[in-house]
């Protein structure tokens, strides 16, 4: 009678399992990219680099450059006060830079599309 009834519980407890609701999840929104905060600086002749000031949404971040028109990008990772400084990459003054950041948790930020002028702060639209 007990082998029985256990089987009948265990049978309602793997149905009940089956058809249980479950709470949907919430999409986590991508981490923010501030591009106030990062400027283009001169390496030497046809190379740029981008400086990222300190802030806070770039804490320990890595950051993808890449060039559109040379295909040069380099990576780089901020500090833990969110600043950093890229390498030089091949680029030309009015190119169109790509930069996009994956916050340490492995979320990825959109990708902006940037026209490169020396010594300016970073200014774009998402990528089409």
């Amino acid at each position: 009678m007990h082998r029985v009834r256990n089987k009948t519980l265990l049978a309602a407890a793997a149905l009940s399992g089956l058809f249980a609701c479950s709470t949907p999840s919430v999409p986590t929104p991508p981490p923010e990219l501030d591009l106030s905060a990062l400027v283009f600086g001169s390496g030497t002749s046809g190379t740029f680099t981008i400086t990222g000031k300190p802030a806070a949404a770039h804490v320990n971040a890595e950051f993808f450059v890449v060039d559109q028109q040379s295909g040069d990008g380099v990576i780089t990772k901020a500090t833990g006060d969110g600043s950093f400084t890229t390498a030089p990459f091949a680029a030309a003054s009015g190119d169109s830079i790509r930069v996009q950041l994956e916050a340490p948790d492995g979320r990825t930020s959109n990708a902006y599309c940037v026209s490169l002028v020396p010594g300016a702060t970073l200014s774009g639209d998402v990528c089409p």
